[in-house]
C-alpha cells in the first residue's frame, strides 16, 4: 500500500489494517480513516502531530448576555427626579415614603441624604417600639430591614420631617462647599435628635479633602451653628 493514503474503512476491520499496516517499511506516516480520519506511523501508532497551539490567538466569540443588566450602576437615574442633596430632592423621597406606608406621615430616627441615595431609619407605624430602614435610589425605596435598637430609645429619638426644614438641604450644602480647605466635597446631610445629650434636633453636613474634612452644624431651622474643622 502507497504511504499516506486515506482509506474508509467499517469499524469492524480497523484493528486488523492498523495491524496490517506495521507490516511495511519505512518511516513514512500513512493516513487511513475508520470511523474519522487519523495519522498514523508505519508501525500503526497514531502520530503526534506536537502542540496544537501555534501561539495564534483565534477570533474572539462575542460576550452576549440573555438577560439585560440590572442592579445599581452608581449613576443617579434622571427619571426619578432631583437628588436627595437638590432641590426638591427630600420633598420627593418623602412623598414615595409615605406612598409606601400607605399615607401615614413617617417618624424617623435619622434621615440621611446623600448625593444619590438616602438612608431613612423609620419608625413601623403598626410597633412604635420597632425601627426599620430604607433605602431611596432612583425613584425606588427599597424593601424595609429591621434595625436593632433599644425600644427605650425609639420614642425619645423619633421626630417627624415638618419639624426639619429640610427645603435649606440645598443652601446648606453649598454654604459647606464653601469651607475653606483644599477641594472640598460634601459626603451627606445627616438629619437627628442629638441623643442622649440633647433632644434638639441638628443637620450636619459632612465636608472632605484630600488634607482635611470639616462638619457643618445647623439647627432644625436650617440656620448654621458652627462649623468646625
Amino acid at each position: 500500500m502507497p504511504p499516506n493514503r486515506a482509506l474508509l474503512i467499517p469499524p469492524a476491520l480497523g484493528a486488523a489494517v492498523v495491524l496490517a499496516a506495521g507490516c511495511g517499511g519505512g518511516d513514512t506516516a500513512r493516513t487511513v480513516t475508520v470511523e474519522r480520519t487519523v495519522t498514523v506511523t508505519a508501525d500503526g501508532r497514531p502520530l503526534d502531530a506536537g502542540n496544537p497551539d501555534d501561539g495564534i490567538a483565534g477570533p474572539v466569540e462575542p460576550v452576549t448576555s440573555e438577560t439585560p443588566l440590572s442592579g445599581d450602576d452608581g449613576v443617579p437615574d434622571a427619571a426619578a427626579g432631583p437628588a436627595p442633596l437638590e432641590a426638591g430632592g427630600a420633598t420627593r423621597i418623602l412623598a414615595d415614603l409615605r406612598a409606601r406606608l400607605g399615607g401615614t406621615s413617617p417618624q424617623f430616627t435619622s434621615l440621611g441624604l446623600y448625593d444619590g441615595h438616602a438612608v431613612l431609619y423609620v419608625r413601623d407605624p403598626d410597633h412604635p417600639a420597632n425601627v426599620d430602614r430604607y433605602v431611596w435610589r432612583d425613584g425606588e425605596l427599597s424593601d424595609p430591614d429591621p434595625v436593632r435598637i433599644r425600644r427605650e430609645d425609639v420614642g425619645p429619638a423619633a421626630f417627624r420631617a415638618r419639624e426639619v426644614n429640610l427645603g435649606r438641604v440645598p443652601a446648606l450644602v453649598a454654604r459647606a462647599r464653601r469651607i475653606p480647605i483644599e477641594s472640598p466635597e460634601v459626603c451627606c446631610v445627616l438629619v437627628s435628635r442629638q441623643m442622649p445629650f440633647r433632644r434638639a434636633i441638628q443637620m450636619t453636613v459632612a465636608v472632605s479633602g484630600p488634607r482635611e474634612s470639616a462638619t457643618l452644624v445647623a439647627d432644625a431651622a436650617g440656620t448654621v451653628r458652627r462649623i468646625t474643622r
